[in-house]
């Protein structure tokens, strides 16, 4: 019949799995370029435009998470999913707000300024916001999170966390 190919898997010359095909029709796709990392302790951030310090990998598939500058260098040109979720506990400043936002290259992406969470909020409260989005890379972009807003707040160590998931082209 034409226009129809039966395989069960699909490999590289080497051999390599790239993907398989169960009897039910599932796709499952191997090595999939992902990355999960959280803060390593609880942060006080005290300027604004600061990186937040996630030092701890969870995950990270290629490699790619630099946990001295708690940047991500993107290793696959291409779609990516990304996420980023902060916890803030104890605004100090009545007449502050807090902002987090994603950056590429060192710079907020148009598309991002639009979409910024912002929290005002003073004492003892305690604010998780959440950001996910889409966003074409190519190889060797740089991603980070940073603070654009309060002075003076705490983010949480194990309810802060960053994220990413390869898509494909």
């Amino acid at each position: 019949m034409p226009g129809i190919i039966k395989v069960d898997t699909i490999q590289n010359n080497g051999g390599t799995t790239g993907l398989t095909i169960d009897s039910n029709g599932v796709v499952t796709q191997k090595n999939r370029p992902f990355f999960h990392v959280t803060l390593d302790q609880s942060s006080t951030q005290n300027s604004g435009g600061t990186i937040l310090p996630f030092g701890r990998v969870v995950e990270d598939t290629e490699s790619a998470f630099n946990t001295s500058t708690y940047k991500y260098t993107v290793p696959i040109a291409g779609l990516w999913m990304l996420k980023m979720g902060v916890r803030i506990n104890n605004n100090s400043d009545a007449n502050n707000y807090t902002r987090m936002s994603i950056h590429l290259n060192g710079q907020t992406p148009n598309l991002f300024k639009i979409m910024d969470p912002i929290v005002h909020s003073q004492g003892t409260s305690y604010n998780h916001f959440t950001q996910d989005f889409i966003l074409r890379c190519s190889v060797n972009d740089v991603l980070d999170i940073r603070n654009h807003g309060a002075t003076n707040f705490q983010s949480q160590e194990n309810e802060s966390h960053f994220q990413g998931l390869y898509m494909g082209e």
